[in-house]
Protein backbone atom coordinates (compact mmCIF):
# COMPACT_ATOMS: atom_id res chain seq x y z
CA UNK A 1 0.00 0.00 0.00
CA UNK A 2 2.68 2.53 0.92
CA UNK A 3 4.90 1.77 -2.24
CA UNK A 4 1.64 2.78 -4.37
CA UNK A 5 1.33 5.89 -2.31
CA UNK A 6 4.72 6.75 -2.95
CA UNK A 7 5.37 5.96 -6.47
CA UNK A 8 2.29 8.19 -7.02
CA UNK A 9 3.83 11.10 -4.54
CA UNK A 10 6.71 10.66 -6.93
CA UNK A 11 5.13 10.87 -10.19
CA UNK A 12 2.94 14.02 -9.57
CA UNK A 13 6.62 15.39 -8.88
CA UNK A 14 5.31 17.11 -5.64
CA UNK A 15 7.81 18.87 -3.23
CA UNK A 16 6.18 17.10 -0.32
CA UNK A 17 8.00 15.17 1.98
CA UNK A 18 6.93 11.83 1.84
CA UNK A 19 8.44 10.41 5.20
CA UNK A 20 6.30 12.21 7.75
CA UNK A 21 3.03 11.72 5.29
CA UNK A 22 3.79 8.11 6.01
CA UNK A 23 4.89 8.33 9.58
CA UNK A 24 1.26 9.83 10.65
CA UNK A 25 -0.60 7.71 8.40
CA UNK A 26 1.43 4.41 10.12
CA UNK A 27 0.23 5.94 13.93
CA UNK A 28 -3.19 6.35 12.72
CA UNK A 29 -3.03 2.49 12.16
CA UNK A 30 -1.44 2.00 15.66
CA UNK A 31 -4.17 1.31 19.13
CA UNK A 32 -2.29 3.64 20.93
CA UNK A 33 -5.47 5.17 22.61
CA UNK A 34 -6.35 1.77 23.56
CA UNK A 35 -3.16 0.82 25.21
CA UNK A 36 -2.89 3.52 27.35
CA UNK A 37 -6.55 4.19 28.45
CA UNK A 38 -6.94 2.61 31.69
CA UNK A 39 -10.33 0.83 32.58
CA UNK A 40 -13.29 3.34 33.34
CA UNK A 41 -13.57 4.03 36.73
CA UNK A 42 -17.27 4.11 38.53
CA UNK A 43 -18.14 7.88 38.62
CA UNK A 44 -20.71 9.10 41.15
CA UNK A 45 -24.15 10.02 39.13
CA UNK A 46 -25.13 13.23 40.68
CA UNK A 47 -28.86 14.14 40.60
CA UNK A 48 -29.41 17.60 40.06
CA UNK A 49 -32.89 18.23 41.44
CA UNK A 50 -31.83 16.95 44.96
CA UNK A 51 -29.96 19.49 47.45
CA UNK A 52 -26.42 19.80 48.38
CA UNK A 53 -25.53 18.49 51.51
CA UNK A 54 -25.91 21.31 54.44
CA UNK A 55 -24.89 20.98 58.04
CA UNK A 56 -25.92 24.35 59.21
CA UNK A 57 -28.61 22.44 61.70
CA UNK A 58 -25.98 20.05 63.15
CA UNK A 59 -23.70 20.21 65.99
CA UNK A 60 -20.19 18.15 65.75
CA UNK A 61 -20.40 14.98 68.28
CA UNK A 62 -16.39 13.88 68.01
CA UNK A 63 -14.06 13.43 65.33
CA UNK A 64 -11.41 10.59 64.88
CA UNK A 65 -8.55 9.72 62.74
CA UNK A 66 -8.16 6.43 61.45
CA UNK A 67 -4.43 5.74 60.88
CA UNK A 68 -2.53 2.17 60.10
CA UNK A 69 1.17 2.74 61.42
CA UNK A 70 2.46 5.67 59.56
CA UNK A 71 -0.39 5.72 57.24
CA UNK A 72 -3.23 8.32 57.18
CA UNK A 73 -6.29 6.72 55.90
CA UNK A 74 -9.25 8.64 56.68
CA UNK A 75 -10.91 11.41 59.06
CA UNK A 76 -14.75 10.68 60.14
CA UNK A 77 -17.29 13.04 61.90
CA UNK A 78 -20.48 12.24 64.00
CA UNK A 79 -23.27 15.32 63.58
CA UNK A 80 -26.69 15.24 65.29
CA UNK A 81 -29.42 18.32 66.03
CA UNK A 82 -28.60 18.44 68.96
CA UNK A 83 -24.54 17.55 69.53
CA UNK A 84 -25.04 14.53 71.45
CA UNK A 85 -25.86 10.82 70.33
CA UNK A 86 -28.99 10.11 72.10
CA UNK A 87 -29.62 6.86 69.45
CA UNK A 88 -29.92 6.19 66.01
CA UNK A 89 -32.75 9.19 64.89
CA UNK A 90 -33.56 10.80 61.59
CA UNK A 91 -30.75 13.67 61.14
CA UNK A 92 -27.82 11.98 62.03
CA UNK A 93 -25.18 12.43 59.69
CA UNK A 94 -21.69 10.37 59.70
CA UNK A 95 -19.03 11.83 57.40
CA UNK A 96 -15.72 10.41 56.04
CA UNK A 97 -13.30 12.32 54.29
CA UNK A 98 -10.39 9.63 52.66
CA UNK A 99 -7.23 10.30 52.86
CA UNK A 100 -6.39 7.39 50.56
CA UNK A 101 -7.31 6.59 47.30
CA UNK A 102 -9.98 3.55 47.19
CA UNK A 103 -11.95 1.70 44.69
CA UNK A 104 -15.99 0.85 44.80
CA UNK A 105 -15.13 -2.59 45.08
CA UNK A 106 -12.30 -2.58 47.73
CA UNK A 107 -14.95 0.17 50.08
CA UNK A 108 -17.63 -2.26 49.73
CA UNK A 109 -15.60 -5.25 50.55
CA UNK A 110 -13.83 -3.97 53.35
CA UNK A 111 -17.66 -2.86 54.91
CA UNK A 112 -18.70 -6.20 54.28
CA UNK A 113 -15.33 -7.37 56.22
CA UNK A 114 -16.50 -5.41 59.04
CA UNK A 115 -20.54 -6.59 59.16
CA UNK A 116 -18.58 -10.11 59.51
CA UNK A 117 -16.28 -8.54 62.13
CA UNK A 118 -19.80 -7.96 64.32
CA UNK A 119 -21.43 -11.29 63.37
CA UNK A 120 -24.06 -9.94 61.33
CA UNK A 121 -25.30 -13.08 59.03
CA UNK A 122 -25.54 -12.81 55.34
CA UNK A 123 -29.26 -12.10 55.16
CA UNK A 124 -28.48 -9.37 57.27
CA UNK A 125 -26.02 -7.46 54.84
CA UNK A 126 -26.20 -9.05 51.48
CA UNK A 127 -29.69 -7.64 50.15
CA UNK A 128 -27.60 -4.87 50.44
CA UNK A 129 -24.77 -4.84 48.21
CA UNK A 130 -26.13 -4.59 44.75
CA UNK A 131 -27.29 -1.31 45.95
CA UNK A 132 -23.98 -0.29 46.85
CA UNK A 133 -22.78 -1.04 43.76
CA UNK A 134 -24.48 0.97 42.08
CA UNK A 135 -24.42 4.05 44.72
CA UNK A 136 -20.77 4.05 45.68
CA UNK A 137 -18.05 5.79 43.63
CA UNK A 138 -13.99 4.82 43.10
CA UNK A 139 -12.80 7.28 45.69
CA UNK A 140 -9.82 9.33 45.15
CA UNK A 141 -7.85 11.66 48.00
CA UNK A 142 -9.94 14.02 49.79
CA UNK A 143 -12.99 12.88 48.77
CA UNK A 144 -16.13 12.95 51.28
CA UNK A 145 -18.74 10.50 51.65
CA UNK A 146 -21.12 10.52 53.98
CA UNK A 147 -24.73 9.11 55.27
CA UNK A 148 -27.51 10.96 56.68
CA UNK A 149 -30.15 9.14 58.35
CA UNK A 150 -33.83 9.84 57.32
CA UNK A 151 -37.12 9.44 57.97
CA UNK A 152 -37.18 5.39 56.79
CA UNK A 153 -34.21 5.75 54.79
CA UNK A 154 -30.53 6.17 54.39
CA UNK A 155 -29.24 8.92 52.35
CA UNK A 156 -26.19 8.85 50.62
CA UNK A 157 -23.83 11.89 49.47
CA UNK A 158 -20.36 12.51 47.94
CA UNK A 159 -18.52 15.51 48.62
CA UNK A 160 -21.75 17.10 49.60
CA UNK A 161 -23.87 16.18 46.41
CA UNK A 162 -26.72 13.58 46.23
CA UNK A 163 -25.79 10.09 45.22
CA UNK A 164 -29.02 8.27 46.41
CA UNK A 165 -30.62 6.11 48.67
CA UNK A 166 -32.09 3.51 50.93
CA UNK A 167 -34.96 2.46 51.90
CA UNK A 168 -35.56 1.95 55.40
CA UNK A 169 -33.94 2.56 58.57
CA UNK A 170 -31.82 -1.27 59.02
CA UNK A 171 -29.13 -0.13 57.00
CA UNK A 172 -28.21 3.09 58.63
CA UNK A 173 -28.10 0.46 61.64
CA UNK A 174 -25.70 -2.19 60.56
CA UNK A 175 -23.54 0.54 58.44
CA UNK A 176 -23.02 2.78 61.76
CA UNK A 177 -22.57 0.55 64.11
CA UNK A 178 -19.26 -0.49 61.96
CA UNK A 179 -18.03 2.33 64.37
CA UNK A 180 -20.18 2.93 66.65
CA UNK A 181 -21.27 -0.35 68.08
CA UNK A 182 -19.60 -1.46 71.04
CA UNK A 183 -18.08 -4.35 69.42
CA UNK A 184 -16.66 -2.70 66.69
CA UNK A 185 -13.14 -3.51 65.58
CA UNK A 186 -11.99 0.20 66.29
CA UNK A 187 -13.37 0.81 70.30
CA UNK A 188 -10.70 4.01 70.30
CA UNK A 189 -12.46 5.32 67.04
CA UNK A 190 -16.09 4.84 68.57
CA UNK A 191 -15.15 6.93 71.96
CA UNK A 192 -13.68 10.00 69.81
CA UNK A 193 -16.91 9.97 67.78
CA UNK A 194 -18.72 9.77 70.61
CA UNK A 195 -17.24 12.78 72.16
CA UNK A 196 -16.19 10.17 74.99
CA UNK A 197 -13.02 10.50 77.32
CA UNK A 198 -10.33 7.83 76.07
CA UNK A 199 -8.91 5.74 78.74
CA UNK A 200 -5.57 4.59 78.74
CA UNK A 201 -6.41 0.86 78.58
CA UNK A 202 -7.87 1.84 75.52
CA UNK A 203 -6.29 0.34 72.83
CA UNK A 204 -6.97 0.83 68.91
CA UNK A 205 -7.05 -2.07 66.68
CA UNK A 206 -5.11 -2.83 63.88
CA UNK A 207 -7.62 -4.06 62.02
CA UNK A 208 -9.05 -2.57 59.12
CA UNK A 209 -12.98 -1.11 59.55
CA UNK A 210 -14.11 0.44 56.10
CA UNK A 211 -11.53 2.13 54.14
Amino acid sequence: MFSKLFSKFKNAKTNINILPVLLVMCLGMTPLASASTSAPQHKPQHKPQHKPLTKTHLQLVGKAQFSVLFWDIYKSRLYTPSGQFEGLKPAVLFEITYQKSITSQALIKRTVEQWQHLGLTDNEYKPYLPQLQSLWPDISKGDKLALSVGENKSVFYFNDQYLGEIQGQAFSVIFLDIWLSPNTSQPKLRQQLLGEKITANTKQSQSNPKD
